[in-house]
Order: C-alpha cells, then sequence, then structure tokens
C-alpha cells in the first residue's frame, strides 16, 4: 500500500511540473537595493491558453515563522525551485483572484498567529509598462499579430518565448519593463533597418494588444541551434567544433556587427548569448538594443568608470563593441564559453590558430579605443576561403575549373567572350583591297547601300551585341552618343549598318530630339541629319535590303525591300553575293585603334534619299562615285558652302573634346 501511494504521489508531481511549465513562467527575480532580505519574482501566469498575464510575488524572509512558505524558499539555492515552490503553495487560489490588466501583485505572508498563508492582491504601480503607439511603427514594414493570435510553444528565458504564428516557430520578444521601452524601439528600428543583412537575425512581426492600439513585443527568426554559448560548452574539445566551423562563425559575426555599424547602430550587449547558429549552421547576431555590458565584458576605459561609481550607458558605442567582439573571438578561438571569468590582458591564442585570426583578436583587445578598427576593415583580413576545410577548398577548385576550363588566351582587358570564326574575320588589306577595286558585275558597286540583319553580328556571352569587338564605321557629324574613341567597350554593339540618314526639312539650323529611338537631328544648310541607333537597338522585327540604280532619276523607287528573319545563321552572310559592306565588321585583332585613320571614308552623304521605316540609315559613298552622281541630279554643292567637318578630322575631335569638358 505504501508502494502505491509513493507511485501516486510520483504521477502527481509529474503532471503538476507538466502544468508549471504551461501555465506559470519565471521571466526573471530580483532582490531589493537595500539589501534586505526581501525578493521579487516576475511571473507570466497563462489565465486562460492564450490569455497572458503579467504577475510579480513579494516574499519577506526577515522573520519568517518556522515551518512557513518564506522558511522552505530561503533554504532553496535554484530560483525555479523557488517558482515551483510557490505555485504549489498557491496554484488552488489562482483561479479566484481578480487580475489587474496591467501588474498584478501577489505578496505571499504567513502569519504567526495560526501559520496560514495569505496572498495579498494589488495593482503593481511601478511595473506598469506605458506600452508604445501602433503610430510609432509606420514606417517598419512587418506584420502584425494580435497576442491572441500566438500559440505559446515553450519559455526561452526572460521574456523572450517560443510560438507558432502563422503555422510557423519564431521567438516572440517582450518589453521586459517601464524602464526599457526605449530599447525595445532601437531594436526594433535596428532589424527593420537590418531586414536584408544574411547574419543579423531578422524581424518577422511586431505583437500588439488585442485592441491593435499598441505594441507589446516582436517576434524574429526561430535559430533551431542555440545560443553559441550553450554549444561551445556542449561541444568543446568534440570534433563536431573543428575549426573551420568556428573559423566561418567568426567570419559571419564580424559580417554582422559591421553591417550593423554602417547601418547607424551599436549592438550593445555583444556577449558569446546574443550570438546564435540557425537550422543551415550560419551565426546571428541577436538584441541589438544597447543595453549595456555584463560584467567581464567591459573594455577597460568603461571599467574606470565603473570603478568611480558612474552610469556607462552613454558611453557604449561602436568601440565598445569592437572590444567584446575580440572577447568572442577568443572565446571561438579557445573553444571558451565563459571568457569573462578569464583574468585580464587574456592570454594569447593557441599555435594551431591561424596568424592572421590572432592579429584581429590584437586589433580588437587593443587597449585603447583609437587602436581598435572598424569591423568593415577587419573583413579584409580575412582571407577568401576562411570557413572551408581543405578538402572542400579542392572540390570547389575542380568544380569551378570544369564549370570554367583554362584556355590559352593572353588577355587581361577583357572576359573570355565568343568570338568570330577566324575564316569570316576582315583584315586591312581585304579592306583596302575592298575601297579600291569594284565589280564589274555590279552598275554602281562602291555607292551601293547595303543593309544586313544586325543579328548577323556574333553574340557575346554577356549582351546580343558584341560589345568587345571593334567596326570600322562611317564617320559622323558632331557627337556621337557611342563614340568607339570615347568609350572602347560599351554593352551596345554595332551593327554593319551605318547609322547616318538624310532626309528634306526646311532651311533652319539647330539640334531637336527625335522620338524614334532618341535619334540626335542637326540641321545643317537644309539639310537634317538624323544620327540614330541601329535597326535592332530600335526594336524593328525587319531590316531592309534596298538596291540602288544611278540611272533612275528617283531612287527611292527603286528599292527592292528583302528581308532576313532574326534566326538566319551567321554564316549565311556568304550566300549574300550582292551585298556590298562599306561599313565592315571584324573581331578585335589589335589595330582597330588607327584603323579608321587609316581608311578615308567620307562623311558626305547624298540628299534626296528618304529614310525607311525610321530606322534604315545610308552609308556613305565613294568620293568618286559620289561627285558623279550628285553632277548627274545637279546638286553638287559650290566650292565655297559649309562643309560639316568629319568626326576624325582634328576640328571635329577638339569640338568633341570641348564638348565633355563642358
Amino acid at each position: 500500500m505504501a508502494d502505491d501511494d509513493h507511485d501516486e504521489h510520483a504521477i502527481d508531481q509529474v503532471a503538476l511540473r507538466d502544468e508549471y511549465d504551461r501555465r506559470w513562467i519565471l521571466n526573471l527575480s530580483m532582490h531589493f537595493r537595500d539589501k534586505s532580505n526581501r525578493e521579487k519574482f516576475f511571473v507570466t501566469f497563462a489565465d486562460k491558453p492564450n490569455r497572458w498575464r503579467r504577475v510579480t510575488v513579494s516574499l519577506d524572509y526577515r522573520d519568517a515563522p518556522h515551518d512557513s512558505l518564506e522558511a522552505d524558499l530561503n533554504g532553496l539555492h535554484y530560483q525555479r525551485d523557488k517558482s515551483f515552490r510557490i505555485y504549489e503553495a498557491i496554484r488552488e487560489s489562482l483561479a479566484e483572484i481578480q487580475y489587474y490588466d496591467t501588474v498584478t501583485n501577489l505578496k505571499l505572508e504567513t502569519t504567526r498567529e495560526d501559520g496560514q498563508l495569505h496572498v495579498h492582491v494589488r495593482e503593481d504601480a511601478n511595473e506598469i509598462i506605458q506600452y508604445p503607439a501602433i503610430s510609432l511603427f509606420q514606417h517598419v514594414q512587418t506584420r502584425r499579430y494580435r497576442e491572441s493570435q500566438l500559440e505559446f510553444v515553450s519559455h526561452i528565458s526572460g521574456f523572450v518565448y517560443k510560438v507558432i504564428a502563422d503555422g510557423a516557430i519564431v521567438i516572440k520578444k517582450e518589453i521586459p519593463g517601464p524602464d526599457t521601452v526605449d530599447e525595445f524601439l532601437y531594436e526594433v528600428n535596428a532589424l527593420a533597418a537590418l531586414v536584408d543583412c544574411d547574419d543579423v537575425v531578422q524581424l518577422e512581426g511586431l505583437v500588439t494588444d488585442d485592441c491593435g492600439s499598441c505594441v507589446k513585443g516582436l517576434l524574429i527568426s526561430y535559430a533551431t541551434k542555440g545560443a553559441l554559448v550553450d554549444l561551445l560548452y556542449d561541444l568543446r574539445g568534440a570534433p563536431e567544433l573543428h575549426w573551420y566551423r568556428r573559423e566561418k562563425w567568426a567570419r559571419q559575426i564580424v559580417q554582422g556587427l559591421a553591417d550593423i555599424h554602417e547601418a547607424g547602430f551599436v549592438q550593445g550587449d555583444f556577449t558569446l548569448s546574443n550570438i546564435v547558429i540557425d537550422a543551415d549552421d550560419n551565426a546571428l547576431i541577436i538584441d541589438i538594443n544597447r543595453r549595456g555590458c555584463p560584467v567581464g565584458w567591459e573594455p577597460p576605459e568603461l571599467g574606470r568608470l565603473i570603478d568611480s561609481g558612474q552610469r556607462i550607458g552613454m558611453h557604449i558605442g561602436v568601440k565598445t563593441d569592437l572590444w567584446q567582439l575580440g572577447m568572442v573571438l577568443w572565446a571561438l578561438a579557445e573553444e571558451c564559453d565563459e571568457p569573462e571569468r578569464v583574468e585580464r590582458p587574456l592570454p594569447s591564442v593557441m599555435d594551431t590558430v591561424p596568424s592572421y585570426f590572432g592579429r584581429i583578436i590584437d586589433i580588437c583587445l587593443s587597449t585603447r579605443p583609437q587602436g581598435r578598427v572598424d569591423a568593415k576593415k577587419l573583413l579584409r583580413i580575412f582571407p577568401p576561403a576562411a570557413g572551408r576545410s581543405p578538402s572542400c577548398r579542392r572540390r570547389s577548385a575542380e568544380h569551378m575549373q570544369q564549370l570554367h576550363p583554362l584556355n590559352d588566351s593572353v588577355s587581361t582587358h577583357r572576359s573570355d567572350k565568343e568570338y568570330i570564326d577566324p575564316d569570316m574575320a576582315v583584315t586591312l588589306d581585304e579592306v583596302r583591297r575592298r575601297r579600291l577595286d569594284t565589280d564589274p558585275a555590279s552598275d554602281f558597286t562602291s555607292g551601293q547601300v547595303t543593309y544586313v540583319d544586325p543579328d548577323s553580328n556574333p553574340e557575346s556571352s554577356c549582351y546580343r551585341f558584341e560589345s568587345s569587338g571593334s567596326w570600322v564605321v562611317g564617320h559622323r557629324r558632331g557627337r556621337s552618343p557611342v563614340s568607339s574613341r570615347r568609350r572602347r567597350s560599351s554593352p551596345y554593339g554595332r551593327t554593319v549598318s551605318s547609322a547616318t540618314s538624310v532626309s528634306r526639312e526646311p532651311p533652319s539650323r539647330g539640334v531637336q530630339r527625335g522620338s524614334s529611338c532618341d535619334e540626335t537631328r542637326e540641321v545643317v544648310d537644309g539639310e537634317r541629319v538624323t544620327m540614330g541607333y541601329p535597326p535592332l537597338i530600335c526594336g524593328d522585327d525587319l531590316v531592309a535590303v534596298p538596291r540602288m540604280n544611278p540611272a533612275v532619276g528617283d531612287l527611292t523607287r527603286q528599292h527592292e525591300t528583302g528581308a532576313f528573319p532574326r534566326d538566319v545563321p551567321d554564316r549565311r552572310l556568304h550566300a549574300i553575293h550582292s551585298a556590298d559592306f562599306t561599313r565592315l565588321m571584324h573581331t578585335d585583332s589589335g589595330f582597330d585603334e588607327h584603323m579608321g585613320d587609316e581608311l578615308t571614308l567620307d562623311d558626305t552623304t547624298i540628299p534626296g534619299i528618304a529614310r525607311m521605316n525610321n530606322s534604315t540609315h545610308m552609308n556613305a559613298y565613294d568620293n568618286e562615285r559620289k561627285d558623279e552622281f550628285l553632277h548627274e541630279r545637279g546638286e553638287l554643292p559650290p566650292p565655297d558652302s559649309v562643309q560639316t567637318p568629319l568626326a576624325s578630322s582634328p576640328v571635329a575631335v577638339k569640338q568633341e573634346s570641348e564638348g565633355r569638358q563642358e
């Protein structure tokens, strides 16, 4: 029978413990400043499953009666055991208490006369929190949750809980007390500014009261592997805590602190407890609230202030963060979970730790704040492969070599690209022969204007147009928006068609903007010259191939319009026997800088030829053929007429230079 009673009592204790964990959460406890033998417990009590109330419990151990609750609590060592004993003593009375909406204080007292435990209920005015209004968070782009929408899972520590919001496990942080509202606002603003930083915990939402009028807490992402201080304690000396894993964490910690400082904030309590490890084994910084330095984590300059009895809150800044960063990195190197207990100055790290890591620690632990370098600069000391084991580095290098095999290119000014087949390349000699020779089968070969599909250009690996090759282009009047002299590499490739066209306009002079692909029209001596972009840039689907016969009066009626679909291969250029390229294309062969100077292309264009489809452009003609044609038309300009200088002439180059200076 005695054994049955013992088993029943054990079952009751298990059930009671489970009930205690679900309904009665000890947040913290405190002693009074007068150092009297009194104690106050801060508790969160679940009046209902989703209705939590703030409760404080006051106890006076002075002159406590023998065998009283106060005497029992005074003899216990751990605060959790004290809290459980209090719950066990008053659990029957909790349902009868009328709780305040703010904070309810329960003063427990055992009278000497009858040995009865009395519970005095009142509002705890000292702990009432003026929660910030929801209007203060209009700039914070995150979700809002009412307290009743959250499902309690477990208590983490202090006023931090694991809860479920929208089916996902997150961490809920409440405002601890009336004097921590500013710290809470600071943390919300910091997390909102650091929402895209990978090494800082992410803000998941704000918790409001059920009316939605004020904010009572925040939600952050849940790091499943817990705090770094616990991992160092549990895995010290274990193979799982190898150097490359700790090195990766160190780099992420420095990066996170650099992000915090660059955003204009200070962590303020940068200890091993405020660094957590997520499910992907990445280190994240939490608690960005400038709370202050725990004992043993203060830098030398604050130690002197503490010894003199001064408050140090106003002195918390970037330099204190950097000192604590040095202690964190030292703890990672030594696998120490309590570096604050090690005698100052901290000893040098083990010889197995890379020298660069010890140098970073020495910089952070400089006794002079001026000697502590910004976290952003400390990142540069880490080697590129920091955090990866040698085997991982080899596999990564082999994988990259398979993706990007080495080639024989010796180019140092451009990345590898896909170039034209050498058999299709055009040399300088071929260009000269093309300029001098004429085709007897053609009536007007050298002056023939040919338009080719821009997709005939060799495609680059980065852009639709070849950006690194060179082009022999007809010179343009004025300043070109894509001048090869101004910028050798451009994301817009040039097509083999000319970028200059002519149309008739009333006599005037000036510069105006066009509507088709942002052409620039300059009117000179009654001629409006349009400098536009190639047809493919303008977005035309087809490119016309006109042919002109000088024997006919109206050349515009002799245009025989052909069309090339955009998917015609590059090599179909060989099949276009009638095409005569006055603007030729070649791969970068090393002489593109002086090729334009050696080719004396005249930029004078023929008036009277209408533009085609707002994007068809005319090439320049040879001097002899052009003059012959103009004489036949009777439009040869007088010798004293104003001539527009060539883009390559000294005058044009000077104007372009002056234009850039302006």
